[in-house]
């Protein structure tokens, strides 16, 4: 993955299908800072995901998602089995700016073009939830439609077999 920055965090149980018996890529959109003299790091996917299987620093943002894959209020043991089971991957490979809602630039969403399926190709999901309206409009597709799930759009993404789906969660 010779193109990608925010290396994805890899649960322990991803290649076997986890929780679900498949191999489920969450994809966000991007990263933000809060400080200039604080850089990003490759690794700062990986440590946000630590961070709250740890039960150190949690944010809603992070909660949410495993919210809406268990469709319970998880304890600190729902999350560590939750993100042990999945793989998630942030599409925008450099920061947005300072503070949340900042929103990409057209050449950064062209840009992550490349290490997306840099990314697709090393981890073969077999499904991709999608966080957010905006990364759903902007992922690069053949515009062939994806098998009908309940509640949600699929598409395919290029060559990849992989089917996406449109998931919303809320910012609380």
């Amino acid at each position: 993955m010779q193109h990608v920055f925010f290396k994805p965090w890899v649960g322990n149980n991803f290649s076997e299908g986890g929780l679900w018996s498949k191999k489920v890529l969450i994809l966000g959109e991007s990263h933000y800072q809060w400080d200039e003299n604080i850089p990003l790091t490759e690794d700062l996917t990986i440590q946000c995901v630590q961070e709250q299987i740890a039960g150190g620093r949690t944010k809603a943002f992070w909660t949410n998602i495993v919210i809406a894959l268990l469709n319970v209020r998880p304890s600190l043991k729902d999350k560590y089995r939750c993100w042990q089971s999945v793989a998630f991957y942030n599409y925008i490979q450099c920061s947005v700016g300072f503070g949340p809602r900042v929103r990409p630039s057209p050449e950064m969403w062209e840009k992550s073009q490349e290490p997306f399926f840099e990314v697709l190709n090393d981890l073969q999901p077999d499904c991709i939830i999608v966080l957010g309206y905006q990364l759903w409009d902007n992922l690069p597709c053949d515009g062939e439609e994806g098998p009908v799930i309940d509640g949600a759009h699929g598409k395919r993404l290029g060559d990849t077999q992989s089917m996406v789906t449109h998931m919303h969660l809320p910012i609380t």
